[in-house]
Parts: structure tokens; sequence; C-alpha cells
């Protein structure tokens, strides 16, 4: 069975990622700081037949990023065949009103928080096959 990390996954693009990758077989490691709707997710993969585990993990911090490389790790014999870059933050504001720390958040997330899970993800990407990223960015 593959494994795929999907970021962001409580809710939206994410939480539909996390059920198509479920139904086509995979093992499914939904991660979101929504730890509520991250666990409904997986729930609802089981319920369905799925293999799912959530995963608490906040983007912005390499700790806690490595935090969770770690405990997928273990889980998969440290081998991850797929990462869904999904977890996202948008301002729904007039864009003169955008402070400088809303768009250092923004970057911290979006941006910043892909290599944070690449590069942390790297050495179980290298023990797959056929590895694959994708990195999402909507509004």
């Amino acid at each position: 069975m593959k494994n795929v990390l999907i970021t962001g996954a409580g809710i939206g693009i994410g939480k539909a990622t996390a059920l198509a990758f479920a139904h086509s077989g995979y093992n499914v490691f939904a991660s979101d700081i929504l730890s509520t709707e991250g666990q409904q997710v997986t729930e609802e993969i089981a319920a369905a037949g799925g293999s799912a585990h959530f995963i608490y993990l906040d983007v912005t911090d390499p700790a806690s990023v490595n935090a969770a490389m770690t405990e997928i790790g273990k889980a998969t014999n440290n081998r991850l065949d797929c990462i869904v870059n999904n977890a996202g933050i948008a301002h729904k504001q007039v864009f003169a009103d955008l402070s400088d720390e809303q768009w250092n958040l923004t970057m911290n997330v979006d941006l910043r928080g892909m290599m944070y899970v690449v590069r942390a993800a790297r050495p179980m990407l290298l023990n797959s096959d056929q590895a694959s990223v994708v990195c999402l960015s909507s509004i």
C-alpha cells in the first residue's frame, strides 16, 4: 500500500484530496492544525474501509514538521510515496489593508511550510520507487 501525506487535510480541498487518495487505496496521513476536523476526515476514511491516520502538523514550525515526519516514518517503515502540500491561509480583505504580519503569516504557511515539509520528508521520499510532491495554492 502506498503512503501519502496531505497537509491541510481537515477541510476543503485537503479533505477532498484525502478522501480521493483513500478511495484509490492509499494509506493516508491527514495532517492539519485543525485537530477535530482532521480526526473527522480519518474517521470518515476508516468508516469507508480505508486506511488513515491523523497527524497534528503546523507547517510553520520545523519542530512540528520533524515530529510529524518521525511519527509517519515509524508507521511506514520510513517510506512516503506522495506529499500533497495543501496547507494554506488566505486573508479576505482589501489588498491595501493587508498588514506585514498577515503577509508574513501567509508566506510562512503557503510557501515556507512547503519547504519545511518536503525537506523533512526527503529521506522517506527517497525510499519510494516513484515518489511525487504536489504543491497547491488557491484563494
